[in-house]
C-alpha cells in the first residue's frame, strides 16, 4: 500500500484507559493502536504512558484511569481509522485528537 506523506499533519490523541488492567493487557493495548497508525500511513508515531489519573467526575462509575497521549504525523483519514479503533476497545474510556500543528509535515 502506497501511503501519500506530502500532506501530513501532526496530531496528538491522548486517551484515557481504565486502570483496572493489568500491565500486560496495556501494552498490548497500545501496540494494537501503534500497529493501526503504523498500518494506515503514520509517521513519527511517540506513545507516551502518562500514568494513572484521578477524574474529577466518574465515567462509567470509574473515577481512575490511565492517560495514554500519542503523538503522530498523518493526514484526516488515518486520524478517523485510529478514532474508530479507539472508540470500539471496551478499555477505552474517552479519548481526544487535536491537531499540534498547521503546517504540513514533509516527512
Amino acid at each position: 500500500m502506497t501511503h501519500n506523506t506530502s500532506n501530513l499533519v501532526s496530531y496528538e490523541t491522548t486517551c484515557l484507559l481504565k486502570s483496572n488492567v493489568t500491565e500486560e493487557f496495556l501494552l498490548s493495548t497500545i501496540e494494537q493502536h501503534k500497529h493501526t497508525l503504523n498500518r494506515e500511513g503514520a509517521k513519527n508515531i511517540v506513545v507516551q504512558n502518562k500514568g494513572q489519573l484521578h477524574l474529577k467526575y466518574p465515567i462509567n462509575k470509574i473515577l481512575d484511569s490511565i492517560r495514554i497521549q500519542i503523538n503522530y504525523d498523518a493526514n484526516g483519514k488515518v486520524v478517523r481509522v485510529l478514532e474508530h479503533s479507539l472508540k470500539v476497545d471496551e478499555s477505552v474510556l474517552r479519548f481526544l485528537t487535536i491537531r499540534t500543528s498547521s503546517r504540513m509535515c514533509t516527512s
